[in-house]
Protein backbone atom coordinates (compact mmCIF):
# COMPACT_ATOMS: atom_id res chain seq x y z
CA UNK A 1 0.00 0.00 0.00
CA UNK A 2 1.40 3.36 -0.98
CA UNK A 3 0.38 6.43 0.95
CA UNK A 4 0.12 9.52 -1.16
CA UNK A 5 -0.72 13.14 -0.66
CA UNK A 6 -3.80 12.50 -2.82
CA UNK A 7 -5.29 10.57 0.07
CA UNK A 8 -6.74 11.92 3.24
CA UNK A 9 -3.71 11.05 5.28
CA UNK A 10 -0.71 13.23 4.48
CA UNK A 11 -1.76 16.85 4.03
CA UNK A 12 1.77 18.27 3.96
CA UNK A 13 5.38 17.22 4.42
CA UNK A 14 8.09 19.50 5.80
CA UNK A 15 11.79 18.96 6.30
CA UNK A 16 12.95 21.05 9.24
CA UNK A 17 16.05 20.50 11.40
CA UNK A 18 14.09 21.77 14.38
CA UNK A 19 11.18 19.34 13.94
CA UNK A 20 8.16 20.69 15.87
CA UNK A 21 8.85 24.18 17.18
CA UNK A 22 6.87 27.42 17.11
CA UNK A 23 6.92 27.89 13.36
CA UNK A 24 5.86 24.32 12.57
CA UNK A 25 3.67 23.66 15.60
CA UNK A 26 1.81 26.95 15.51
CA UNK A 27 2.10 28.78 12.19
CA UNK A 28 2.11 25.84 9.78
CA UNK A 29 -0.29 23.79 11.88
CA UNK A 30 -2.81 26.65 11.94
CA UNK A 31 -2.54 26.89 8.15
CA UNK A 32 -2.68 23.15 7.41
CA UNK A 33 -5.12 22.24 10.19
CA UNK A 34 -3.94 18.67 10.83
CA UNK A 35 -5.43 16.37 13.43
CA UNK A 36 -2.03 14.87 14.11
CA UNK A 37 1.55 15.94 13.52
CA UNK A 38 3.70 12.90 12.82
CA UNK A 39 7.42 13.25 13.40
CA UNK A 40 9.49 10.56 11.69
CA UNK A 41 12.94 10.77 13.22
CA UNK A 42 15.16 8.15 14.82
CA UNK A 43 16.66 10.45 17.45
CA UNK A 44 13.33 12.00 18.49
CA UNK A 45 11.75 8.55 18.75
CA UNK A 46 14.24 7.78 21.53
CA UNK A 47 14.18 11.18 23.26
CA UNK A 48 11.21 11.54 25.62
CA UNK A 49 12.25 15.05 26.68
CA UNK A 50 12.20 16.27 23.07
CA UNK A 51 8.79 14.61 22.63
CA UNK A 52 7.41 16.41 25.69
CA UNK A 53 8.72 19.75 24.42
CA UNK A 54 7.15 19.22 21.00
CA UNK A 55 3.85 18.17 22.61
CA UNK A 56 3.83 21.31 24.76
CA UNK A 57 3.98 23.47 21.64
CA UNK A 58 0.94 21.91 19.99
CA UNK A 59 -1.18 21.05 23.05
CA UNK A 60 -3.02 24.42 23.00
CA UNK A 61 -4.08 23.72 19.40
CA UNK A 62 -5.61 20.34 20.28
CA UNK A 63 -3.36 18.55 17.79
CA UNK A 64 -2.04 15.11 18.58
CA UNK A 65 1.69 14.32 18.24
CA UNK A 66 3.02 10.94 17.20
CA UNK A 67 6.75 10.25 16.98
CA UNK A 68 8.12 7.23 15.13
CA UNK A 69 11.50 5.99 14.04
CA UNK A 70 12.06 6.04 10.29
CA UNK A 71 11.81 2.24 10.13
CA UNK A 72 8.52 2.13 12.04
CA UNK A 73 6.92 5.09 10.27
CA UNK A 74 5.32 3.51 7.16
CA UNK A 75 3.58 0.72 9.08
CA UNK A 76 2.53 3.08 11.88
CA UNK A 77 1.08 5.51 9.33
CA UNK A 78 -0.96 2.77 7.70
CA UNK A 79 -2.57 2.01 11.05
CA UNK A 80 -2.90 5.60 12.24
CA UNK A 81 -3.94 7.72 9.35
CA UNK A 82 -6.88 6.20 7.49
CA UNK A 83 -9.23 8.98 8.54
CA UNK A 84 -6.77 11.41 10.11
CA UNK A 85 -5.37 14.62 8.67
CA UNK A 86 -1.59 14.21 9.02
CA UNK A 87 1.23 16.76 8.83
CA UNK A 88 4.51 14.88 8.44
CA UNK A 89 7.74 16.45 9.70
CA UNK A 90 11.22 14.99 9.23
CA UNK A 91 14.61 16.36 10.27
CA UNK A 92 16.59 16.04 7.04
CA UNK A 93 16.66 14.94 3.41
CA UNK A 94 18.28 11.60 4.22
CA UNK A 95 15.39 10.65 6.52
CA UNK A 96 12.87 11.63 3.85
CA UNK A 97 14.69 9.46 1.30
CA UNK A 98 14.60 6.51 3.70
CA UNK A 99 10.84 6.96 4.11
CA UNK A 100 10.26 7.07 0.35
CA UNK A 101 12.50 4.02 -0.12
CA UNK A 102 10.14 2.14 2.22
CA UNK A 103 7.22 2.67 -0.14
CA UNK A 104 5.67 5.92 1.03
CA UNK A 105 4.80 7.87 -2.13
CA UNK A 106 4.83 11.64 -1.80
CA UNK A 107 4.05 14.36 -4.30
CA UNK A 108 5.46 17.48 -2.73
CA UNK A 109 7.78 18.44 0.11
CA UNK A 110 8.48 21.77 1.80
CA UNK A 111 12.18 22.33 2.43
CA UNK A 112 11.56 24.45 5.48
CA UNK A 113 14.74 24.92 7.42
CA UNK A 114 18.03 23.12 7.03
CA UNK A 115 20.65 24.91 9.09
CA UNK A 116 24.10 25.81 7.88
CA UNK A 117 26.77 23.28 8.83
CA UNK A 118 30.36 23.01 7.71
CA UNK A 119 30.42 21.72 4.15
CA UNK A 120 26.89 22.85 3.32
CA UNK A 121 26.08 25.47 0.71
CA UNK A 122 23.00 27.67 0.43
CA UNK A 123 20.17 26.47 -1.76
CA UNK A 124 17.96 29.25 -0.40
CA UNK A 125 18.21 31.73 2.47
CA UNK A 126 17.22 29.09 5.02
CA UNK A 127 18.10 25.83 3.29
CA UNK A 128 21.69 24.64 3.26
CA UNK A 129 22.65 21.35 1.64
CA UNK A 130 25.78 19.40 0.81
CA UNK A 131 26.50 17.35 -2.30
CA UNK A 132 25.04 14.20 -0.72
CA UNK A 133 21.79 16.05 0.07
CA UNK A 134 21.68 17.39 -3.48
CA UNK A 135 22.09 13.91 -4.96
CA UNK A 136 19.29 12.60 -2.70
CA UNK A 137 17.06 15.48 -3.82
CA UNK A 138 17.80 14.64 -7.46
CA UNK A 139 16.97 10.99 -6.78
CA UNK A 140 13.67 11.97 -5.13
CA UNK A 141 12.83 14.43 -7.91
CA UNK A 142 13.40 11.66 -10.45
CA UNK A 143 10.62 9.76 -8.64
CA UNK A 144 8.24 12.64 -9.29
CA UNK A 145 8.45 14.42 -5.94
CA UNK A 146 8.32 18.21 -6.20
CA UNK A 147 10.21 20.35 -3.71
CA UNK A 148 9.72 23.94 -2.70
CA UNK A 149 11.16 26.23 -0.07
CA UNK A 150 8.76 28.29 2.00
CA UNK A 151 9.47 29.62 5.44
CA UNK A 152 5.91 30.28 6.58
CA UNK A 153 2.50 30.34 4.88
CA UNK A 154 1.88 33.59 3.08
CA UNK A 155 5.52 34.11 2.10
CA UNK A 156 6.73 33.47 -1.42
CA UNK A 157 7.09 29.84 -2.36
CA UNK A 158 10.34 29.05 -4.20
CA UNK A 159 10.15 26.00 -6.44
CA UNK A 160 13.22 23.76 -6.29
CA UNK A 161 13.15 21.84 -9.53
CA UNK A 162 16.52 22.04 -11.23
CA UNK A 163 19.37 21.35 -8.87
CA UNK A 164 21.91 21.50 -11.67
CA UNK A 165 21.06 25.17 -12.14
CA UNK A 166 20.10 25.99 -8.57
CA UNK A 167 22.85 24.20 -6.70
CA UNK A 168 25.67 22.48 -8.54
CA UNK A 169 26.34 25.10 -11.22
CA UNK A 170 26.59 27.95 -8.69
CA UNK A 171 29.68 26.44 -7.14
CA UNK A 172 31.65 25.16 -10.13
Amino acid sequence: MLLTMDGRNILAVRIDNRLVHGQVGVTWAAFIRPEVIVVADDAAAEDTLQQRLMRAIIDPMNIQLKVFSIGAFPDALRHTADERRVFLVVRNIEELARIVDQGVALREVNLGNLHYERGKKPLTRKVYINDSDARLLQHLMAQGIRFYAQDIPGTAREEINDLDAQYFRRFE
